[in-house]
């Protein structure tokens, strides 16, 4: 299990200062997402779909994490993300969240979610 946490304050009219991760940084000290939100997000997959009308079965395939023009096995997939006939799917990791309200109006989100999930 990976952990962590951000801070959202709804006083800020600022966007860029209304999340702000442990480490106190937000948007304008020099971070670009809460690192929390990148361990979710490199835990996560994204598939293309076929869906056989006849069979009623959606078959699903991997894309390549570092490219998502290619599947797992580094065949192309450009056509397939681009046609009509396909889906693409995104699955995310099981986690879980706390929201604890800590100051009026400003919530700390904690996280906990599974990083060692394989993809099926």
């Amino acid at each position: 299990m990976d952990y962590g946490f951000i801070i959202i304050d709804q006083t800020s009219v600022n966007p860029y200062k209304m999340i702000v991760n442990a480490q106190g940084q937000n948007y304008t000290t020099g971070y670009i997402r809460p690192g929390v939100i990148d361990s979710i997000r490199e835990a996560s997959h994204c598939y293309v779909g076929t869906y056989n009308s006849s069979t009623q079965i959606m078959q699903l395939k991997q894309l390549d994490d570092a490219d998502g023009t290619k599947y797992t096995d580094g065949t192309d997939a450009s056509n397939d993300i681009t046609s009509s006939s396909k889906y693409v799917w995104m699955r995310l990791p099981e986690f879980y969240t706390r929201a604890t309200e800590i100051e009026t109006d400003k919530w700390k989100i904690e996280f906990a979610f599974d990083t060692t999930l394989t993809s099926t």
